[in-house]
C-alpha cells in the first residue's frame, strides 16, 4: 500500500486524506555486489466521480470518471546488513510520473462497459528513498519505505463534468505533484 505526501510539515494530515495506492517493486540482489538494480511500478487514485443517466452516442448509461497518478522508476539500492533480520536500505530512483483521466461508461440496457483514457500527461522524476525490511522468515518480510522525489511539471485535472451528449469536459491547473510517498507492505524473496 502506498500513500502520497504533499506537505512534509503536515505528514499526518496528508496520510489521513490521501487514498491508498499500489506500489510493486522488484530488486535483484547479486551475491558480492553492493548495489541492487530494481524496478518500481505504482498507481495512486486521486479522485473518482459518478455521473448518472448520461446520453452518449444516443445510448443512456452511467459514467464513472477517475483521476489517477502512476509511476515507473528504475532503482539502485544499497542495503546495510543484507543477511540480517533488520535490513536498512537507501535507494536512488529515476523514471517518470504521470497523471491520467480515465472513464468507464456502462450502458443502461445492455450493461456493456466501455473504458477510455480521456487525457494523460507524464514528466520525469529523480529522487531517493530510505527504508527498513524486517524479515519474518526466509521468504517473507515487512517493508516500510519513504520516497522523496523531484520532477518536472504536471497539470492537475479539475472540474470534470459531462455535457448533455456525454462528452467529458475538464480544466487543468498548475500542480505541484506529491513530494513523497510512504509505502508499507510485504515483500517476498524468491
Amino acid at each position: 500500500m502506498s500513500k502520497d505526501i504533499h506537505d512534509e510539515s503536515n505528514f499526518e494530515g496528508d496520510i489521513d486524506n490521501s487514498m491508498p495506492g499500489i506500489d510493486l517493486s522488484y530488486n535483484r540482489r547479486v551475491s558480492g555486489k553492493i548495489l541492487e538494480k530494481g524496478l518500481s511500478l505504482g498507481w495512486q487514485p486521486i479522485e473518482s466521480n459518478d455521473h448518472q443517466d448520461i446520453i452518449n452516442n444516443d445510448v443512456a448509461g452511467d459514467l464513472n470518471t477517475r483521476i489517477q497518478m502512476f509511476h515507473a522508476y528504475g532503482t539502485l539500492r544499497a542495503t546495510a546488513f543484507p543477511n540480517g533480520n533488520f535490513q536498512l536500505y537507501a535507494e536512488g530512483i529515476a523514471g517518470f510520473k504521470g497523471v491520467a483521466l480515465t472513464s468507464k461508461f456502462t450502458e443502461e440496457l445492455t450493461e456493456d462497459v466501455t473504458h477510455d483514457i480521456n487525457h494523460s500527461m507524464t514528466t520525469w522524476n529523480l529522487g531517493y528513498a530510505i527504508g527498513l525490511r524486517w524479515g519474518l522468515n526466509d521468504h517473507l518480510a515487512l517493508d516500510v519505505r519513504y520516497l522523496r522525489v523531484e520532477g518536472g511539471e504536471l497539470h492537475r485535472i479539475v472540474d470534470v463534468e459531462t455535457s448533455d451528449e456525454g462528452t467529458l469536459n475538464f480544466n487543468q491547473t498548475d500542480w505541484k505533484a506529491p513530494v513523497g510517498y510512504l509505502r508499507a507492505g510485504i515483500s517476498f524473496n524468491f
